[in-house]
């Protein structure tokens, strides 16, 4: 199951890494910088993240990431519980479930309660510079 999430990871992040390579051939005008940045701000006009503020990125990035890190709770459970069916009463393969089920739900805690504290304090300097 390792290699599996770990082949998933590297195909996830490598057709990342492919597809901005290819976005960012470029031209081979003369004018290339001055059209690159042309198109760079008619995006970003045209998608309004001039008029969303850095915190509210940070925030919905910070958002993205614990939505991943549920589904990779819930990846790791129901791999310790089919780990735990297929043990056959075998007691150092069901330890070993259980502990994979302990230690991700302290992982899922730590990260709530990070997200906790970042949106705290995210809230407070939004008050604090307003």
């Amino acid at each position: 199951m390792k290699k599996f999430v770990v082949l998933f990871l590297l195909s996830f992040f490598g057709f990342l890494f492919i597809t901005n390579s290819v976005l960012a051939s470029g031209s081979t005008e003369p004018n290339a910088y001055d059209s690159f940045l042309s198109g760079i701000n008619n995006v970003g006009s045209s998608s309004g993240l001039s008029t969303t503020s850095i915190t509210e990125v940070v925030l919905s990035v910070i958002q993205i990431l614990i939505g991943l890190t549920g589904t990779i709770f819930l990846i790791i459970i129901i791999t310790a519980g089919i780990q735990w069916m297929f043990s056959a009463g075998d007691p150092t393969k069901i330890k070993k479930s259980l502990n994979l089920m302990k230690n991700a739900a302290i992982g899922l805690f730590i990260v709530a309660f990070s997200y906790a504290i970042v949106d705290f304090v995210i809230n407070n300097l939004l008050v604090i510079a307003s």
